[in-house]
Order: structure tokens, then C-alpha cells, then sequence
């Protein structure tokens, strides 16, 4: 039997009709879809697979931190919740949960007999708690401070009494002076000067004094006609006469000096009436502390009033 040599395209095991489909083949393959094509369906798969996650306002990186501040904020809650539940346990007396087995608190103790109870034997007595133990003590210094108020009471009333008397005493007293300055003052009688300021200025040995001076001044017939610096052993050393009234001008300032002091010499400043003379508020100190009001004793350097220099005359 002839047998044929295969062709270039054939080989030895090959069935009839199979190089001519292998052409078919050969040929269907080089056909091949264009790029943009091949570039939009690459496209919708990306947009297919790849599907952007949606944001709320307390997703993505707020989530973790959000979540973490919830979570403290409510065990803080929980944990002030059950302090104060346990502080108005101990302070009003309000039911405890049987879990914290507290003894109830005992209700206020009567008035103490006359002969005291016997004590309950030791063994006979109920364990209590801290918060009870805790809820007993406060009662017991609560009824303490009872008894000491009650205690005190009649202690206090003589005192206040005599505290009230005192007043009405002194406030009769102002009132007697008080009228009494009126009438001689009315009178004429015991009509005053006072000094209600004083600044010096200058060296030591040659001060400067400005003088303010309040004076009920009706004219030449009543008016303050000076003042002056004296030693506390009551030696004159300084005098600044006036020489009128000053009715329209109260209270007025007047400076005068030199003053032979040093600046740590306390002198004394006073005023002088022509009806009533010494007698009103005057001032007291130092050129290096300061000068106060003051009130001298009575009878204090009253000489000096017939010492010179003194006034010659008013001119108005």
C-alpha cells in the first residue's frame, strides 16, 4: 500500500481535513479588537471592582478617637453617679441597698432618764458598719452642739444686758453733751476753734506750717485770732496771728514760720477763740510722721494765752 509524505504543514499523525483547519485558525487569530475598545473595557471594570467608601461626619479617622471619649465620659458618669448616691446614703439616712449591709440608723435618742439604763452586755451588741459607725458619730455631735447652744444661753443674756445697758448709758450721755454744747453755745459761752489739717514743709530749725482751721466766726465780736505750735511741755514756739474774721470763708487755711524745730520734735497745733480761747480739736506729731487730731488736756499751756505776740486789733 502507497503511503504519502506529509506536507510542510502536515505531520505524520494528522487526520484528513486538519491542516486546512489549522488555517482557518491561523488566520481567525490575527484578528485582534482595537485599543479603545480594549481601553473602556479596562475602564468599567476599575469603576466596577474599585467603589469609593462612603464618609460620614464621624467616620474615617474620627471614628477610633469618638468612640474612646464616649466611653470615658460615661464611666466618669457611672462612677459620680454612685458617689453621690452614697453621700446622700450618709447624710439623709436614705435606704441603702442590702448588698452594702449597713445597719439602719437609729432614731433620735429621747431625754436621758433620770437613773441611766444598764448597759447591753458586749455580746449582745450588733456589728455595725463603717457608714453607720459614721451616721451614729454625727448624731452624737450634732445633740453635742445642741446641749452647748442650750448651755451657753444663759450665760450669754447677763452679758448682752449689760452690754445693752451700757449703751443706753452712753448713748444718754452723748445726748446730755450734746444738749449742753448747744446751750453754751447759744449763750456764747464755750464757743470753739478747731484745727482740721496740718502740713509742714522746708529745712529742720526753719519749718513752714499751713494751718486749716473751722471757727463758728460772727465778726470782730467772735472770731479766731490765732494759732500756734506748742511744746509738748507747753512752751510756745510759734504764734500766727489773725488779724479779722472769716465769717464767709470756713473752714480757711493760714501757713506761717519759720518754726525752730527739727523734723522728729512732736509739738502740739491749736486754735484760739477771742471769746472762749482754747478748748477745740487740735493736732498732734511730727514734720517726720505726720500730724493727727488730737485733744489735749484740759488746761493744757493755758498761760500762753497772755503771752506774746498778740493780736492789736480786728479789721473786720
Amino acid at each position: 500500500m502507497a503511503t504519502r509524505k506529509p506536507t510542510d504543514t502536515q505531520h505524520a499523525d494528522s487526520l484528513p481535513g486538519e491542516a486546512d483547519m489549522a488555517r482557518v485558525y491561523r488566520a481567525a487569530a490575527q484578528d485582534t479588537p482595537p485599543a479603545s475598545l480594549d481601553a473602556r473595557i479596562l475602564a468599567e471594570a476599575q469603576r466596577a471592582v474599585v467603589k469609593p467608601k462612603a464618609r460620614g461626619p464621624f467616620g474615617g479617622l474620627w471614628a477610633i478617637p469618638l468612640s474612646t471619649a464616649a466611653v470615658i465620659v460615661l464611666a466618669v458618669g457611672v462612677v459620680l453617679l454612685m458617689s453621690k448616691q452614697g453621700t446622700l446614703d450618709r447624710q439623709t439616712g436614705f435606704e441603702v441597698p442590702s448588698e452594702y449591709n449597713v445597719a439602719p440608723a437609729a432614731p433620735p435618742a429621747s431625754p436621758a432618764p433620770a437613773q441611766p439604763a444598764a448597759e447591753a452586755p458586749a455580746e449582745a451588741k450588733p456589728a455595725l458598719s463603717d457608714t453607720a459607725a459614721g451616721v451614729a458619730a454625727l448624731s452624737s455631735a450634732t445633740e453635742a452642739k445642741k446641749i452647748e447652744r442650750a448651755t451657753a444661753a444663759p450665760a450669754t443674756a447677763p452679758v448682752l444686758r449689760e452690754r445693752m445697758a451700757e449703751e443706753r448709758v452712753g448713748a444718754m450721755r452723748d445726748d446730755a453733751s450734746t444738749k449742753s454744747k448747744l446751750t453754751k453755745e447759744a449763750s456764747g459761752m464755750n464757743v470753739q476753734a478747731d484745727v482740721i489739717a496740718v502740713q509742714a514743709s522746708g529745712q529742720p530749725g526753719a519749718y513752714q506750717f499751713n494751718v486749716g482751721i473751722r471757727s463758728p466766726d460772727k465778726g470782730c465780736a467772735q472770731y479766731a485770732d490765732w494759732w500756734e505750735v506748742v511744746s509738748t511741755d507747753g512752751k510756745l514756739l510759734y504764734r500766727r496771728v489773725l488779724l479779722h474774721s472769716h465769717v464767709d470763708e470756713q473752714p480757711f487755711t493760714r501757713s506761717g514760720g519759720p518754726v525752730p524745730i527739727q523734723a522728729d520734735t512732736v509739738v502740739w497745733v491749736r486754735a484760739h477763740m477771742n471769746t472762749s480761747g482754747y478748748g477745740g480739736a487740735a493736732f498732734k506729731g511730727s514734720v517726720k510722721t505726720g500730724f493727727k487730731q488730737a485733744l489735749p488736756d484740759a488746761g493744757f499751756a493755758a498761760g500762753l494765752a497772755k503771752q506774746a505776740p498778740l493780736p492789736e486789733g480786728c479789721d473786720f
